[in-house]
């Protein structure tokens, strides 16, 4: 699933894996097929996964299951 965050006044383009979104649903005991609803309820730390990884050189950030699901 694609989203977008800003730095400042450039628009940065961001994924997180639909896995990860349904692990972290099965994980929340929710539907893992309702990706949206998880994504919403996890937005904040969704972003701030892709922040850091900006921060630290990625051009288009990725967030997958390790980072959202940490075992």
């Amino acid at each position: 699933m694609f989203f977008a965050m800003l730095a400042g006044d450039d628009r940065i383009d961001c994924r997180v894996d639909i896995a990860a979104l349904r692990d972290r649903a099965a994980a929340d005991g929710t539907s893992p097929n309702d990706v949206i609803e998880t994504f919403k309820r996890h937005r904040s730390t969704i972003e701030r996964i892709a922040s850091e990884q900006y921060d630290t050189g990625a051009t288009m950030p990725v967030v997958r299951t390790h980072q959202l699901t940490p075992r």
